[in-house]
Parts: C-alpha cells; sequence; structure tokens
C-alpha cells in the first residue's frame, strides 16, 4: 500500500513536468472578472483538495500616468476561496468532472486586461494518494471577463458663475476604487476655454491638497488649480473643463461629454471673466421699513445707492439691470450687488423670473456694519413675490421661515417641470422650525456653502412635491439637523443632531443622484436607516463615501443600508473609503429576495472602522440558487484594511451561510479595539449620548490596517497627514 501511494506521487511529479498528471492544462477568468477556473489533469474529483492562498494571479491593466497619457500597469491578485455552489448545495464546492475548479480572487479583472498568467505554488492541489500537484509558473489565462472599468465619480466643489480676475480658481473632488498612494486618481487637467477668444489655458495636477477657498467646518480634500486669465479676453464666458485620469482604466471622465447644466451630472463650468473690472459693479440698498421703490438709485457708488434704498429686492434688481444696461452695456443683472439693511424682508417682494440674468451671480447680502441675524429674509404671503431670480446668491443673511405649509417657502424657483432658477446660499444661517415643506422650493439647482442649518426641520435640501430640485452643493456647513440632504455633493459639514442621508424618491419627476459624493464630514445623533444608499434609483455611476464620520445613537440597526434589505434596484461602483461607522451596522449588497439575481457589483471598501457589518445573498431566508447577483461583494472583492469592532449577534467569521460574508479580506482585524477617545454612539462601549470624539490613540487595533504604498487620501478628517508606509489607520482619522 505504502509502495503504490509512493509510485502514485512519482508518476504525478513526473507527468506534471511533461504537462500531464497533476498539471494545470487550461486557466480563464469567468464572465463575472472576479472568478477564475483551471483546469487540473489527472486528480480525483472525489479526494483532491484546494488551497487558494498558493493561487497568484498577475495581469497587465490600462491605466493612466502623471500627465494623463496612457500607460500599463502590473497588477498581482489572490484567490480567497474555492467558489461555493448556490443554494440549495451551498457546501460542496464549484469542482466539476474533469477537475474544473473555481476560486474568487480578491480583485476584479476588466476585459481590457492582458498578458494574464497565474503561479500555483506546490501544493495548490492535494491528494491523499497523489500528493501535492507541483508548482507552476507563468500559466497562461484566458480572459473572458464581461467587466469594463468603472469610471471616476467626480463633481466640482465650488459653485458655477464665478467672476474670475486675474487667475481663475478651479477646483474638484474626484473618488475611484483604485485609489492609492494618497491620491484618488493618477492626474486631474483643468482647462478654461473662452467662448470668444477660442484661447484654452490648462494645467494637470496630480497630488491632492486641502481646500482653501471657504473656511469649511472640516478640511475639504481636493484637486485645484488657479489658471492665468491674462490670454483670455475681457468679459468673455469661459468654459472650465477637468479631465479625470484613473490609475486603472482606460477612459477617463471628462466634465464636457455633458452639457451644462445638468442634474447630478459632471459638467463644464461657465465662468466670467473680468480680470480689468470692466464688467463693473451695481449697488443698491433695500430697506424693508423706510425705503421706496419709486425713488430708489443704483449706483457705481455704495454710499450714493445708500442714501436711497428700494423698499424690495425685486424693485432692486430691476435697477441693477437698467444700470448695468446704461453704464456697463450689458442688459441684465450680472455682478450687482443688492444690500439689506436690517429688519424683515419679505422674500423678493415682486416676481424675479423674467429678469434677466447676466453672466455671473447677482448678490443679496447683509449690508455692511449690520447684524447679521437682524437681517431677515422671510416669506411672502403673494406665492409670485417669492419667485426667483435665475442666478441668485444669498451671503450673510439670515433665513427665517416663519409659518407652515406653503407660507413657509422663502424662495420658489418655480418653472415646475424643469426647473432652471440657480440659488446660492454662502455663509448664510438659516432658522426655521420642522416642518414638510421646504423653505427652498423648486430651485432647479441649489448651492449652499458654509453657514449654519438651526432646527430646519427634515426637508431643508429636500426636494418637495413633484418638482425636481437638484442639490448640487453642501459644503461646510454645520448645524442641528442636516435636513435630508439628497445632494450631488456633501463636502465638509458637521451636523449634530437628527441628520441623516436619504436619497431621492423612485417617480418620473424626482432629480438624479447617480454619482454622488458624500465626503468629510462628520454626522452625529443618527438614527436606523440614517444612510440609505441605492434605495430609490439605480446608481449606475456609483456612489463615494470619503473619510466621513456616521455615528447612531439608537440601537435600531441598520446605521448604513446599502443596496440591502430586501432592495432589487442593481447598483454598481459604491466606493467607502476612511469612513467610521460607528453605533450600528452597515448592511451592504443584498440579494436576499425573489428568485432572480440582481446584479449588485463592484464594490470598493476599504480603509474603514465599522461597528458591524451584514451581508445577504441566496442561503438567506427561504433560499434561492439564482440569488447570487451580490456574490461579489459577499466575497469581499476589492476590500482591504477594514476594523470591524464588534458582533451585534449575527457572527463574525467567515462563513458560506452567515451574515459576515464569505471572506476575511486581508489586513482586517474582527473584533478590534479602535482605542477613540469619546464613543458617544450607541456601541457597546459608547455612551450614546452622541456627537463623539472619534480620532484614535495607541494602542489601537486601526493602526497598520493601510498596507505600504494602499493609502486612499492623503489627509484624516482633521486635516492631518495619512501615513503610507504601512502604519497607517483605518477609519476617518489618522493616529
Amino acid at each position: 500500500m505504502i509502495e503504490g501511494a509512493i509510485t502514485a506521487r512519482v508518476t504525478a511529479a513526473i507527468l506534471a513536468r511533461l504537462g500531464g498528471l497533476g498539471a494545470a492544462l487550461y486557466s480563464y477568468v469567468r464572465s463575472d472578472g472576479w472568478t477564475i477556473s483551471i483546469v487540473l489533469s489527472g486528480y480525483p474529483l472525489a479526494t483532491t483538495t484546494f488551497d487558494p492562498t498558493k493561487v497568484v494571479v498577475s495581469t497587465t491593466a490600462d491605466g493612466f500616468d502623471a500627465t494623463g497619457a496612457a500607460t500599463t500597469v502590473a497588477r498581482t491578485l489572490n484567490a480567497t476561496v474555492v467558489l461555493r455552489k448556490p443554494y440549495p448545495d451551498e457546501a460542496g464546492d464549484q469542482v466539476s468532472s474533469g477537475l474544473q475548479v473555481v476560486f474568487a480572487l480578491d480583485d476584479f479583472i476588466y476585459s481590457p486586461e492582458t498578458s494574464i498568467t497565474v503561479d500555483l505554488a506546490s501544493g495548490w492541489a492535494t491528494d491523499a494518494v497523489l500528493g501535492d500537484a507541483p508548482a507552476q509558473s507563468s500559466v497562461p489565462v484566458t480572459n473572458s471577463s464581461s467587466l469594463s472599468y468603472p469610471l471616476p465619480i467626480a463633481h466640482w466643489s465650488i459653485p458655477p458663475f464665478q467672476r474670475d480676475g486675474a487667475t481663475a480658481h478651479l477646483e474638484l473632488v474626484a473618488a475611484h476604487g483604485y485609489a492609492r498612494s494618497g491620491s484618488q486618481v493618477a492626474a486631474v487637467k483643468f482647462e478654461l476655454t473662452g467662448e470668444t477668444s477660442a484661447v484654452t489655458v490648462s494645467s494637470v495636477v496630480t497630488a491632492m491638497t486641502k481646500s482653501t477657498w471657504r473656511a469649511d467646518a472640516n478640511p475639504v480634500q481636493v484637486y485645484e488649480a488657479d489658471l492665468s486669465t491674462a490670454t483670455l479676453t475681457q468679459g468673455e464666458v469661459a468654459n472650465a473643463r477637468a479631465i479625470v485620469y484613473p490609475f486603472i482604466g482606460d477612459t477617463p471622465l471628462d466634465s464636457s461629454d455633458v452639457a451644462f447644466p445638468a442634474a447630478s451630472e459632471f459638467t463644464n463650468q461657465p465662468h466670467l471673466i473680468d480680470k480689468t473690472g470692466g464688467y463693473g459693479t451695481a449697488y443698491a440698498y433695500v430697506d424693508p421699513v423706510a425705503g421706496d421703490d419709486g425713488t430708489g438709485v443704483t449706483s457705481a457708488t455704495a454710499a450714493t445707492a445708500l442714501a436711497s434704498p428700494y423698499l424690495t429686492v425685486y424693485a432692486a434688481m430691476l435697477g441693477i439691470k437698467a444700470f448695468n444696461n446704461t453704464t456697463y452695456s450689458h442688459d441684465d443683472t450680472g455682478g450687482g450687488i443688492i444690500r439689506l439693511l436690517e429688519g424683515s424682508h419679505l422674500s423678493f417682494g415682486g416676481d424675479c423670473r423674467t429678469i434677466t440674468p447676466g453672466d455671473t451671480w447677482v448678490t443679496i447680502e447683509a449690508a455692511p456694519g449690520t447684524v447679521k441675524a437682524n437681517v431677515l429674509w422671510e416669506a411672502n404671503a403673494t406665492a409670485s413675490k417669492k419667485y426667483s431670480h435665475k442666478k441668485c446668491l444669498f451671503k450673510a443673511i439670515t433665513v427665517a421661515p416663519t409659518a407652515t405649509g406653503a407660507p413657509h417657502i422663502v424662495v420658489d424657483g418655480t418653472d415646475a417641470t424643469t426647473p432652471t432658477a440657480h440659488v446660492w446660499l454662502d455663509d448664510v444661517d438659516v432658522v426655521g422650525h420642522s416642518d414638510s415643506v421646504p423653505p427652498f422650493y423648486r430651485c432647479g439647482f441649489f448651492y449652499m456653502t458654509i453657514g449654519t442649518v438651526t432646527t430646519a426641520g427634515s426637508v431643508m435640501f429636500a426636494q418637495y412635491s413633484t418638482t425636481p430640485q437638484n442639490v448640487m452643493l453642501v459644503r461646510g456647513v454645520t448645524g442641528d439637523d442636516s435636513g435630508s440632504p439628497k445632494v450631488n455633493l456633501m463636502l465638509g459639514c458637521t451636523f449634530t443632531t437628527g441628520s441623516y442621508l436619504a436619497e431621492i424618491g423612485t417617480t418620473s419627476y424626482a432629480a438624479s443622484q447617480d454619482g454622488y459624493i458624500i465626503a468629510y464630514n462628520k454626522l452625529f445623533g443618527l438614527s436606523a436607516g440614517a444612510i440609505n444608499i441605492g434605495k430609490q434609483k439605480e446608481l449606475t455611476k456609483g456612489c463615494a463615501l470619503l473619510g466621513n464620520v456616521f455615528e447612531a445613537v439608537t440601537t435600531t440597526t441598520p446605521l448604513i443600508s446599502l443596496s440591502a434589505d430586501s432592495n432589487i434596484i442593481p447598483i454598481s461602483n459604491p466606493i467607502l473609503f476612511g469612513n467610521t461607522v460607528m453605533g450600528a451596522r452597515m448592511n451592504f449588497m443584498y440579494n436576499d429576495t425573489g428568485t432572480v439575481a440582481i446584479l449588485k457589483h463592484l464594490m470598493f471598501c476599504k480603509h474603514n472602522i465599522f461597528m458591524d457589518i451584514d451581508h445577504k445573498d441566496d442561503t438567506f431566508g427561504t433560499g434561492n440558487g439564482n440569488r447570487i447577483g451580490s456574490w461579489s461583494a459577499g466575497h469581499k472583492v476589492a476590500w482591504r484594511g477594514n476594523v470591524i469592532t464588534q458582533d451585534a449577534g449575527e457572527g463574525h467569521a467567515p462563513t458560506r451561510t452567515g451574515w459576515f460574508g464569505e471572506v476575511l479580506e486581508a489586513d482586517t482585524v474582527v473584533l478590534g479595539a479602535p482605542n477613540f477617545t469619546a464613543d458617544k454612539s450607541s456601541s457597546s462601549g459608547g455612551d450614546g449620548l452622541g456627537s463623539g470624539d472619534y480620532t484614535i490613540t495607541a494602542p489601537s487595533d486601526a493602526i497598520g490596517c493601510v498596507a505600504s504604498g494602499t493609502s486612499v487620501l492623503p489627509y484624516d478628517l482633521s486635516g492631518a497627514a495619512r501615513r503610507n508606509d504601512g502604519t497607517g489607520s483605518a477609519g476617518a482619522y489618522e493616529s
């Protein structure tokens, strides 16, 4: 018997060298892009076992370098487990006669990738009689993946229609699943092209920096450039373009692919070139008590305008339009400044929809020397007197709705089916109350930078009724309620109680949010289902959560529902990097109901701290073998370096039928102790009071979860530099 076993082993070794017994005869990447099949010769089906840790795949991917030039990128992927069979045969492996075995990989392979080979260490396959299959190097692999490379996600981090002098400041936030070395993408090329001159100036940027454009509540990490306007024509409109080049991929994201403006889309941005100041500035003052629309004066001199104020903003806007036409030769409101004196201003006081906008904003601001809290913008009892101008910037005033229902509205963008008004609040304090009607209604494109939101209710940034309102940017805002921010880009904000993020509804009139980014925020005091991703509409571009703190103060779960909990809507390309999620678990990428596969894939999840995580697919509840559309997420493909702090009762080890998932990804710590400065979440160890301090100090299990060269951000939530040397920390903060 012993002699027979020895002979069999020798025979296997000899035949393997000749490409016979024990050799990998054929291998291919399957169409899903994250599994690989290997056909092994001669070993018996019933008694052969496999060691996925001895299977390593090499491939050459497309990519871009620091100049934006196309290049190739060598990649190494590791097998994680032998793929199981679907329900009801989940106890068995996908190993078939002829000995074809299927392995799951730790990352995706895309259809354009070439030169794919697999290295097999000795013992990758083992039989009790035949022994270990011999090592083989560079076994050719056929690429049958059907996956296209995911595009980057990006949005401009400042509103459009900026008025630029000697330089134009351009900045954006970008995200991509293949971030590395402290940068989300390889390069961003900024261009500024004059519509009249046709001159283009440009700059290529490779590093993310902390934005200095505004004093955000939390540091905001951007790609930015300051472009000289010297060769552009005075007074022309110039379009800012950005081309975002990923480290891995064959196509950059180009803002010129979609016409401006467009909901949820990354488009070019128009700027006004006013390097000489010749476009002009017209001043008008409004006194809500002693002003007179019949005698109000508009002037290039602020003091002259102050001497004769208007009674209403509407009349002041008409005065600016007429003055611009006479003095600066543009018959519109562009560049005008309307200064509000103290008192209650009952919205515009007239229908501003038809007053011609210019190439830049008309500004409505508190007059110098006034107290911000006493310059009040309130609702008007007449609906038409709340109708907004098309490019309206509110600055350093207090918005104070005082009623309920329709009278709660202080600015109405009108145009019920396709609203076009751009409304920007900058350093504005919104003080309201809980009400089902938002203070800003039917504004086609809405922006808020800096400022505060106090007791504004759950609909501050919400869509209301049947009219789209595209919340393009909420940046640097603080307050006690985030007001259901259904946003395209939310940056550097801090909200302390009751805040939540919920996507826009499924109705045909609802605005799209596909490709939204939530980055560098502190959202405290959250409740169950607060962060609900992919629930309402399919996300094909994906979404990105970067460097946030999400804190729940109720024990009801989940805190994050990422295409989970009986969700049957496909999703692709959700990116979660460097977040701290405490107080309740994350449910992710469920295919847990029905009888069909719902494709939920390309989830990139790195360097986060989660209280707990849950995943469900074909084996959950009344099992069904077709529900395998989210298997790549359950196998933690493209996951790395996370910390799971506790087990909420559903298990914390990889299993074929449990809710944790089927793989423990590299550099990840389970039941880890981050050692937060002050955990005030509803996690075990937290006090549930909210507004915790989630910085970490040694000793911490979050330290060392970021492998060398894999840091996805250059800074943490406090603005401190991230380490990229193998000692970096998971979560929103560096240690």
